[in-house]
């Protein structure tokens, strides 16, 4: 899935970058809809900071590599991805679906056949001569997206009328979602990184994430610029 959390406590060296981190570290401004810019301990010793040195950086984007859907916000993210089940029972926190709104219900108008997953393609499905196809059948490894298939009436049939093996049939209309749905999948923030590492070479020492000065801790680094703790 393709999302992006960091939080940045202004009063300590505390980092969250999941929003299992985020909801333990930080907790949740309900009200705001947003995660508290201090942590918890902090807070509780009544530690006081600038409001210009709160960090905050919440981003979801879809992971279908045809669609650009990418918000900022934890209620950007509910409003136009919708939030998965709790993992497990007694969890207290949640995270955004892979794909977008659009993608998991209309269907992105940009989603094209040939972009989809490799192994895996869509073909009309006959059941009588005498009548043009009304319907039409996904063949290869769909395990992966069994739930998203069946969440939008897939019905998966063992045995196929018109050839060996089995397949997921949707009615015609549903052709644009079930293309979306089994986009070619990508995070655009590991591209994002990828690019970035490529084009600007890190001296020796320096902060991996903005190249600025660190101090050293003995079992750690700390980066005088943006705090980023840095394991040796």
């Amino acid at each position: 899935m393709a999302y992006y959390v960091e939080i940045k406590c202004p009063t300590c060296d505390t980092i969250a970058y999941s929003f299992e981190k985020m909801i333990s570290h930080f907790g949740l401004n309900s009200y705001r809809t947003k995660p508290f810019a201090q942590c918890k301990k902090c807070y509780e010793k009544g530690l006081e900071y600038d409001r210009k040195d709160k960090f905050r950086r919440i981003e979801t984007a879809c992971d279908a590599s045809t669609c650009k859907t990418r918000v900022e916000g934890l209620r950007n993210m509910k409003e136009e991805f919708g939030l998965k089940p709790y993992v497990v029972s007694g969890a207290n926190y949640q995270e955004p679906h892979d794909l977008c709104r659009m993608c998991r219900s209309v269907g992105n108008p940009d989603a094209k056949a040939e972009d989809m997953i490799e192994g895996v393609y869509l073909d009309s499905y006959v059941t009588s001569r005498m009548m043009a196809p009304r319907s039409f059948v996904i063949i290869g490894p769909t395990a992966p997206y069994l739930e998203l298939l069946k969440d939008i009436g897939g019905r998966w049939i063992r045995n196929l009328k018109d050839r060996a093996g089995g397949g997921w049939i949707f009615p015609m209309k549903k052709k644009q979602m079930v293309i979306s749905i089994l986009q070619k999948r990508r995070n655009v923030f590991d591209v994002e990184k990828e690019e970035d590492s490529e084009e600007v070479e890190i001296p020796e020492g320096a902060c991996p994430k903005c190249g600025g000065e660190t101090d050293d801790k003995g079992d750690y680094l700390i980066c005088k610029k943006c705090n980023e703790l840095i394991m040796k």
